[in-house]
């Protein structure tokens, strides 16, 4: 009793380890593809810089032996010269060092918009390939369903070959069974491409799996358009938007004066103690003919951006209507492809094989009938792929809302 149940145990983990769901996939993609390591990365290198911002510079220590005599009796005695020592510390102006948090936090999150961009794109990618490699092996499943009735139909017309001496029946299947080992042999070739196109993303030895599962529900629920406004695209431009904005905020803060204080202490040459106190101010006389430029050229990015934020909206609006009207396309032949246009070659195919046993029919005819109908079930199948795949990309346009 034990065995059988360890027995039933290591089946079931063989199972479950050799197969491969559609979000497990993009799962693994997210862990495995190196463009998310990379942006990780950025991400961190960000975030440490922006933490970075607006701080104080650092201090300088000041060192000083004044008034060495460089001739006479005492030249370079440095016992009758001046010693100092000093502190200094720079203090920029607030709104410089707001200026510089806020642009490093405008880097910081296109950095992290960047990301997500990325992040939407390999699971994309990784969402393609699995899909691809799911209709490829239903396909293969459909041709192989086909082969086995094709041999039972080889085996009938040799032993009817060798009762009657009619060889067209058995030429007919023996055709029919070549070319479907054709057929067969182009979907193996797909499904290796697709099986590499889905170990770019996911890793070769994740991708040595065979995909399992349902389909996503989004293939049959039409994404709305609402989620265009937080796709990453549209995210990015903001963050560029955000971005101009802090280059301006940086030029303006030009203008602010900037201030510094030193403290030192001194010993002269009396060996007497002296004490030193010393504040330095900025003064932007000649700032106007470098600041104003700056200026300007900030405004023009900032209008450049809102352009460009336009510009992204209104294309991902039109793309977003494309794919839909597509979608809505595929969507009615499917349906015509199911309840019209297989229930007729079924009874096409039932007419056939009933005239045949009845003298009336030929094989050809047969064949001719199981091949019509094999051609028009690939062709739902590949467009089941097609909507699917209209599906992935309006469910990725619209950020996985």
């Amino acid at each position: 009793m034990l065995t059988r149940t360890l027995a039933l145990a290591l089946s079931l983990l063989s199972a479950n380890t050799y197969a491969l769901s559609f979000n497990e996939a993009l799962s693994l993609a997210e862990q495995n593809a190196p463009e998310m390591a990379a942006r990780r990365a950025a991400d961190e290198a960000a975030t440490e810089m922006s933490s970075a911002a607006g701080f104080l510079p650092n201090p300088k220590l000041n060192l000083a032996l004044d008034d060495v005599q460089l001739s006479g009796d005492s030249r370079f005695d440095l016992s009758k010269s001046k010693r100092s020592i000093g502190v200094m510390q720079d203090f920029p102006s607030e709104s410089k060092r707001q200026a510089e948090r806020q642009m490093a936090q405008a880097e910081l999150s296109a950095s992290q918009r960047q990301s997500l961009a990325i992040r939407l794109n390999v699971r994309q990618e990784a969402a393609n390939a699995w899909l691809t490699l799911y209709f490829v092996e239903q396909k293969i499943a459909k041709l192989q369903a086909q082969q086995q009735e094709n041999q039972l139909m080889q085996a009938k017309s040799k032993a009817s070959l060798a009762a009657t001496g009619g060889a067209n029946e058995a030429l007919s299947a023996q055709l029919e069974g070549l070319m479907l080992a054709d057929e067969i042999d182009a979907l193996h070739a797909e499904q290796q491409q697709a099986l590499a196109q889905l170990a770019r993303w996911i890793g070769p030895k994740a991708a040595q799996q065979s995909v399992t599962g349902s389909l996503p529900a989004f293939v049959t629920q039409l994404a709305k358009a609402d989620g265009l406004q937080t796709q990453p695209e549209m995210q990015m431009a903001q963050a560029q938007l955000s971005s101009s904005q802090a280059q301006l905020a940086l030029a303006n803060a030009q203008k602010d004066v900037d201030w510094g204080v030193e403290l030192g202490y001194a010993r002269g040459t009396m060996g007497d103690n002296m004490g030193m106190l010393k504040v330095s101010i900025d003064m932007p006389w000649f700032s106007s003919g470098r600041i104003a430029p700056q200026e300007r050229a900030a405004l023009a990015n900032i209008a450049r951006s809102q352009a460009e934020v336009a510009v992204r909206q209104a294309s991902l609006q039109q793309n977003y209507a494309t794919l839909s009207a597509e979608y809505r396309a595929l969507q009615s032949q499917l349906q015509r492809q199911a309840t019209q246009v297989l229930p007729l070659l079924e009874q096409q195919v039932a007419l056939a094989v009933a005239n045949y046993r009845a003298g009336s029919a030929s094989a050809d005819q047969v064949l001719s009938a199981r091949t019509q109908k094999l051609k028009n079930q690939l062709r739902q199948i590949e467009l089941q792929s097609q909507l699917a795949s209209k599906a992935t990309q309006i469910h990725f346009l619209t950020g996985e809302q």
